[in-house]
């Protein structure tokens, strides 16, 4: 029968070992393996690849910004324009709840064909999540998808703010606003 000091001994030695192991990110407790990266090709519905134009036809001077989520996760804003032409550094691409607005970010990835999640900027200098619902087939992309703010951080209660979105992924031809010219995409 070991001696009582040895187990003691072996206790310690023992907790030192997971303490260690956990330090290095690696427990005995926790042996999954890390998660993909968010922005791999794989993780990204084929829905959601390509130019879109997120404009807000119903605003009296009217508003369009020009996005393109490439297949490796990158987003990127094309363009923007209002009744009065090109608008430099606006975008319609934004969320908010009382005191943090954001906007969307140069990443993105999907959840399966029924949620966009796009980097987001936000004014508090925190990064999150937007998670956006496509209640829609994707057979209606080209018409005007209907999209839903899910969570944002994975928090709920967040909203586009500024006037109705209209979401439509354009065609290989590239993105026209119906009111303004975006310019050469």
């Amino acid at each position: 029968m070991p001696s009582p000091i040895s187990k003691f001994t072996a206790l310690v030695l023992s907790l030192l070992a997971n303490g260690a192991l956990a330090a290095c990110g690696s427990s005995p407790m926790n042996n999954s393996d890390p998660k993909p990266d968010a922005t791999s090709q794989s993780e990204n519905d084929e829905r959601f690849v390509g130019d879109w134009l997120l404009d807000q036809p119903y605003h009296a001077t009217y508003e369009a910004t020009a996005y393109r989520f490439s297949l490796d996760g990158t987003a990127s804003v094309l363009g923007s324009c209002n009744l009065s032409g090109r608008e430099p550094g606006y975008v319609t691409g934004t969320v908010e709840t009382e005191n943090v607005h954001c906007q969307f970010g140069n990443s993105w990835s999907s959840d399966g064909p029924g949620a966009l999640i796009i980097g987001g900027d936000c004014n508090d200098e925190q990064d999150r999540a937007i998670e956006l619902l496509f209640q829609s087939d994707a057979s209606t992309n080209s018409q005007g998808a209907q999209v839903v703010i899910g969570t944002v951080g994975g928090e709920p209660g967040w909203e586009h703010r500024d006037f109705k979105w209209n979401w439509t992924k354009c065609p290989s031809s590239g993105c026209q606003a119906q009111l303004c010219d975006l310019g050469v995409l």
